[in-house]
């Protein structure tokens, strides 16, 4: 009676290995190649993009109304929003939504939100590094900004 358990569990197991394999192949299919390199799934995402070697994932990530900027990833809605900059990586929602600095990664729902002009810096938590302060080669951890690092 263990063997037949055992068996089942395997079976359930290898169609669930299934099941994730095709869903995966199903995303990696409606993923969309666009002009310059660029990558875009959702609606809106890198709809008015000029730039190349962007990837882009998520309702209106990089999709706003400013060309420009390359080699930059925005995974998770408006993630890179209105985005002027090269060399960017924003994981989250709003992360990173107005951005003219470069080099900078921002992980968490509003992280680094609005960047005018700052670079090389790294937000990681929900709101990390809000605006209103200069934030060039500074660091916050955990969504607070009073833990900034140089």
């Amino acid at each position: 009676m263990t063997r037949t358990a055992e068996s089942g569990k395997r079976q359930v197991g290898i169609v669930g290995l299934t099941l994730a394999l095709v869903s995966v192949i199903a995303l990696l299919s409606a993923a969309t190649a666009l002009a310059g390199s660029n990558t875009a799934y959702g609606d809106g995402a890198l709809s008015n993009d000029g730039g190349t070697y962007n990837s882009a994932f998520g309702n209106d990530a990089m999709g706003g109304f400013v060309f420009g900027g390359s080699f930059n990833t925005g995974v998770g809605a408006h993630a890179l929003l209105y985005n002027t900059s090269n060399y960017n990586t924003a994981t989250g929602y709003d992360a990173l939504e107005y951005n003219n600095g470069s080099q900078n990664t921002a992980t968490g729902a509003g992280a680094l939100i609005t960047n005018r002009s700052d670079s090389f810096n790294t937000a990681t938590g929900a709101g990390a590094l809000q605006p209103g302060r200069t934030h060039d080669k500074l660091r916050s951890l955990a969504g607070s900004p009073r833990r900034w690092q140089k």
